[in-house]
């Protein structure tokens, strides 16, 4: 569980930085236990980012897009616990960009080919993934991965730390210190 401090930078870095787009999650069923039912009780918009009827075991370790809320119990659930437990990456979208238009482009990601031009599946939405493939794509690829969303937040090596990546920016991504957060919210 985040210091609450460190819960609040996070929360200021996901929501008041951002202006007024909408702000999402993509949480990892496969690190979060009973996600599904987490999900169902949360009062949160979400999709699975798998389509058509799923096998109960695969259902509870997919990938599931939610809609985030500054002060809502469920975003503290994941800020708090889930950072840093490699639950997921926080997503940011301008105004207006609804969740299914969100999911369908998320889907176009879920697998890749490598160089052998084997389709693999892509788990982005572990922070560890994300935070060593997304760096190393090309402009081109890095804009196509981004398409509708305006930035990415994903945990640091360090636990005091996120990385955002946002549209245009650096390719590695921009270090944001959440204890130097932290101070400034005190």
């Amino acid at each position: 569980m985040l210091d609450p401090g460190l819960l609040e930078a996070l929360r200021g870095a996901a929501f008041d930085g951002h202006g007024a787009g909408t702000v999402y999650a993509v949480l990892d069923g496969a690190t979060v236990e009973d996600l599904p039912g987490l999900l169902q009780g949360s009062g949160c918009e979400y999709s699975c980012l798998f389509s058509g009827l799923l096998d109960p075991m695969l259902e509870q370790a997919a990938p599931y897009l939610v809609a985030l809320e500054p002060r809502h119990p469920f975003t503290d659930l994941v800020l708090g616990k889930g950072w840093n437990s490699h639950w997921g990456i926080v997503l940011q979208t301008a105004r207006g960009t609804d969740l299914y238009a969100v999911r369908q482009h998320l889907r176009k990601h879920l697998r890749v080919v490598d160089a052998q031009g084997h389709a693999m599946f892509f788990r982005f939405y572990d922070p560890r993934a994300f935070r060593l493939v997304i760096p190393q794509l090309e402009r081109a690829a890095r804009r196509e991965f981004f398409g509708p969303l305006s930035g990415f937040m994903v945990e640091a090596a360090q636990a005091d730390a996120l990385l955002a990546f946002e549209a245009g920016g650096p390719s590695g991504g921009r270090q944001v210190a959440l204890v130097a957060a932290a101070a400034n919210t005190a």
